[in-house]
């Protein structure tokens, strides 16, 4: 059977072009079909893709940065079809390949050298919303320039309350995220926990990360101190999806994975290395 793959592009990104034509005619010189779906900021994936048949298709390319392809498994997370990252964006943790070994890297996912790895996903719900994440869910603040306070609860009990400009709740995969650049610590992404991270904590004792087991339920209640319309704290996914918080953001890990390609014996950590 012919192998036909998906691939996304990010036409916003440089070289995206040139990366895409490049891969494409080593899929056709390979035997092998694809089907280039190209995106900007402002498609939505899951729409886009909602009558495709993807039983077909073998993997998903994406061809962007890291963001590409959160975006990616975003849209395809109960699609059942693996994706592999090509980095043309910056550091790139998430992305598999890079331009310079395209098709040799190709060519290993080709002749099946590779394995998959499945990735949680944390699952948020503001009152009747309910949405997934692969890297993390944030809770913030945004208008005006001042403190906010967020009650901390796992599994209904308090646990403590943050001051500052808000928290991120981390799935190991966005550990090298928005969390790491908040002081929080990198974890393996294929382990399952969850790591809680204050942004710009404005307090001594509740100024370090916790990291739970995968089977925690959070619970992140705001406190308004009575100045509700000067203050407004909004909740993100990915940084994708943003609604505001008027009451309580309930967090748990998701029911499904994310699916992503990793090629050869390369580990994290050897990943990591490269990276940092």
């Amino acid at each position: 059977m012919m192998k036909k793959y998906l691939i996304i592009a990010n036409g916003l990104k440089d070289n995206t072009k040139e990366c895409v034509q490049q891969l494409d005619a080593f899929l056709e010189a390979q035997g092998a079909e694809s089907f280039v779906k190209w995106i900007a900021y402002d498609t939505d994936l899951s729409v886009d893709l909602a009558d495709m048949d993807l039983s077909e298709y073998s993997a998903g390319i994406v061809i962007g940065g890291d963001g590409t392809l959160i975006r990616s498994a975003r849209a395809l997370k109960v699609r059942n079809l693996p994706l592999i990252g090509v980095n043309v964006g910056t550091i790139g943790f998430l992305c598999e390949i890079d331009t310079a070994h395209l098709e040799s890297s190709m060519r290993g996912l080709l002749e099946g050298n590779y394995r998959i790895e499945s990735r949680m996903l944390l699952e948020g719900r503001v009152e009747d919303t309910v949405d997934q994440a692969l890297n993390d869910i944030a809770i913030y603040r945004g208008g005006n320039l001042c403190v906010i306070s967020l009650e901390l609860y796992v599994n209904g009990r308090h646990l403590t309350t943050y001051r500052g400009d808000g928290v991120v709740i981390s799935t190991p995969t966005g550990s090298t995220g928005y969390s790491m650049s908040c002081g929080g610590p990198i974890v393996d992404p294929v382990s399952s926990m969850i790591v809680v991270t204050p942004i710009a904590p404005h307090t001594i004792q509740s100024s370090r990360s916790i990291v739970l087991d995968s089977s925690a339920e959070i619970e992140i209640r705001p406190v308004y101190r009575n100045l509700r319309e000067t203050e407004e704290i909004l909740v993100s996914y990915d940084g994708v999806v943003t609604v505001p918080l008027n009451d309580s953001v309930f967090i748990k890990k998701a029911p499904f994975p994310a699916q992503l390609i990793r090629l050869g014996e390369t580990s994290f950590l050897d990943v990591l290395k490269q990276k940092l």
